[in-house]
């Protein structure tokens, strides 16, 4: 009870602060050998300002707990995204990663993100969503169901900067290919639940 009213007292200071550099809180659920040098590394931040976050003094965590991520200003504002992409950015979510974890989510709405702020791909979310041969749903129409909340959620999440993938710009599921795939010639970062995500 004391260390959940910690966190929500660390939730409310980092809200009412007024850091200029961050925007939101995602969450993250400590796996076996993570440690809090691993964890702010891979989502761009201080261990410093990842103890500050969660009220911690030491750097002793275990698996299972629930780490508070201070997330960071994204390249593409928030204000920026009309209705339409957001609701596009959570459509693509809810067809490519339904049935994922929350930060499995956040990560397929970030690979949009870095791939606007890359000359390889188009510069909007609608470009990169129907971009030619790039995602199944789009393919065979499922990226037209309704999305879920929990996808606006982590659409919103990600545009306001936590890319759990570190720089992503492409996903797959190994488990749904068929043979030989040229994906696997993509340097791999990072797996989040079923899908494998690399740059």
């Amino acid at each position: 009870m004391k260390k959940a009213m910690l966190i929500i007292g660390a939730t409310l200071l980092m809200l009412s602060s007024g850091a200029a550099s961050v925007q939101a809180i995602a969450h993250h659920q400590i796996q076996g050998g993570e440690s809090l040098y691993w964890i702010a590394l891979r989502n761009r931040i201080t261990v410093y300002e990842l103890k500050q976050a969660n009220g911690l003094k030491g750097d002793l965590i275990y698996p299972g707990e629930r780490l508070l991520i201070p997330v960071q200003k994204s390249k593409v504002s928030p204000t920026a995204i009309d209705t339409r992409d957001l609701t596009l950015l959570a459509r693509l979510i809810t067809a490519e990663a339904g049935g994922e974890p929350f930060e499995g989510k956040v990560a397929v709405a970030s690979v949009i993100l870095n791939r606007i702020h890359d000359a390889r791909f188009p510069d909007s979310i609608t470009g990169n969503v129907f971009k030619p041969l790039q995602f199944e749903s789009v393919s065979n129409g499922l990226i037209w169901a309704e999305p879920v909340a929990d996808s606006y959620h982590a659409a919103q999440v990600a545009l306001r900067g936590w890319d759990p993938t570190g720089g992503a710009k492409f996903f797959f599921n190994p488990a749904k290919l068929n043979g030989p795939s040229w994906v696997w010639t993509r340097t791999i970062v990072d797996r989040i639940g079923n899908h494998v995500f690399a740059i």
